[in-house]
């Protein structure tokens, strides 16, 4: 999806604003569902992500109301130190 958009090309991370929302028994008696909306950060147009508290949590970022995380555009092998 980000690659779909060219003004992209100049950045090599994103700063994202976090809104956590949990649906408590989405998934069944006592299994919570939470999803995650990513508003980029100083992007215009605006660029709104969507994902699962887990896959942040499988690449070790915080999932918190609110928080500001940085998420790199680049293949590891092309990202500066």
């Amino acid at each position: 999806m980000l690659s779909a958009r060219p003004d992209l090309k100049k950045y090599t991370a994103l700063r994202f604003k976090q809104d956590v929302r949990r649906h408590p028994d989405a998934a069944g008696p006592g299994e919570d569902v939470v999803l995650v909306f990513m508003e980029a950060l100083g992007l215009e147009p605006p660029l709104t992500l969507v994902c699962s508290d887990f896959h942040l949590e499988m690449e070790g970022y915080p999932i918190e109301q609110g928080a500001v995380i940085e998420i790199p555009l680049l293949p590891p092998g092309h990202r500066r130190p």
